[in-house]
């Protein structure tokens, strides 16, 4: 399968996501008030736990084969979004919470370019942060490392990581 159709693939995993999220967002508070109210719950309660369990079957499922998906899939996701990611600098951004999946990724993309005497994404003379982050969609760099068995082996190690049989995609990384 080819980048775009993998990213359009997780795209719709992602509308699928909001849905679910907003299902779930709507029946919360009639369970609680149901509660509160000690009235029979137990089918919107029955109900919130499988849309739950949607939830998190579709976050298990959305991974990365490679850093052009994971990238290109940020770059359609969310440009429609409160915080679009537009251009590098918005990456950057999006990647600086510290334990969030997304900054594990991109600490692991640079420290790959580092070890490897490389400059990282950010220190790049050919990346302008303000640039459209397509530039570094379509840059040789990236496809460099998704052609490069080494790295990719690695990028999968931690995209695909599980933990006795639970999805823990990146908990394995502590870069």
């Amino acid at each position: 399968m080819n980048n775009q159709n993998e990213i359009d693939k997780l795209l719709a995993m992602y509308n699928e996501y909001k849905n679910t999220a907003n299902k779930i967002s709507k029946l919360e508070p009639k369970v609680a008030k149901k509660k509160i109210l000690k009235l029979d719950h137990k089918d919107e309660a029955k109900e919130l736990e499988i849309l739950q369990n949607k939830l998190q079957q579709i976050s298990d499922e959305m991974t990365f084969a490679n850093p052009i998906i994971w990238i290109g899939y940020k770059y359609n996701a969310y440009k429609d979004e409160s915080q679009p990611i537009l251009t590098l600098k918005d990456l950057i951004i999006h990647c600086s919470k510290p334990g969030y999946i997304c900054t594990k990724r991109f600490n692991f993309l640079n420290q790959y370019l580092a070890d490897h005497g490389k400059p990282t994404i950010p220190e790049n003379p050919n990346f302008n942060e303000d640039e459209d982050l397509s530039k570094l969609l379509d840059s040789i760099e990236l496809k460099n490392l998704t052609e490069n068995p080494d790295f990719m082996k690695k990028w999968q190690e931690f995209e695909y990581f599980k933990d006795g049989g639970r999805t823990a995609k990146w908990e394995n990384f502590h870069g």
